[in-house]
């Protein structure tokens, strides 16, 4: 085997593990953002079991000292019911509350997180095409 053969044959594993590396990074990027947008959607407030049945009663205190006597009380005057007052007008509507409230992935709506994830999903496409077409410079020496 030549020089300039085992050359080539380095430069191609050099440049095979440097896609694979990349392919992997990709994969891990996609399964690190899939996952924050499963435990965004799944992990929403409201969604608790059932609640536990109750415990069994506990056991009787012991029984306090006896209180003093109090004072012998002054009768009450007797109440006269109140009538109320006239009906005030009606305030201005108030704007109208979000309908339905959707889950965000990393504080963005749904659809804006799945172009974005799409947008670098084919950046890392290209960039791995890229590296993988750009044939590295090999020097081949005679001797």
């Amino acid at each position: 085997m030549s020089l300039g053969d085992r050359a080539k044959k380095e430069a191609l594993a050099v440049s095979k593990l440097r896609v694979e590396a990349i392919a992997v990074l990709a994969l891990l990027l996609v399964a690190v953002v899939g996952g924050i947008a499963v435990a965004q959607t799944y992990n929403q407030p409201g969604s608790q079991g059932a609640p536990g049945a109750p415990g069994q009663p506990g056991a009787p205190g012991q029984p306090g000292a006896p209180g003093q006597p109090g004072a012998p009380a002054a009768p009450a005057a007797p109440a006269t019911p109140a009538t109320p007052g006239p009906q005030g007008p009606q305030g201005p509507q108030g704007p109208q509350g979000p309908t339905t409230s959707s889950p965000t992935v990393l504080g963005m709506d749904q659809t804006v997180a799945i172009v974005v994830g799409a947008i670098i999903v084919a950046l890392i496409i290209v960039a791995i095409v890229a590296i993988s077409r750009s044939g590295g410079t090999t020097v081949v020496r005679r001797d």
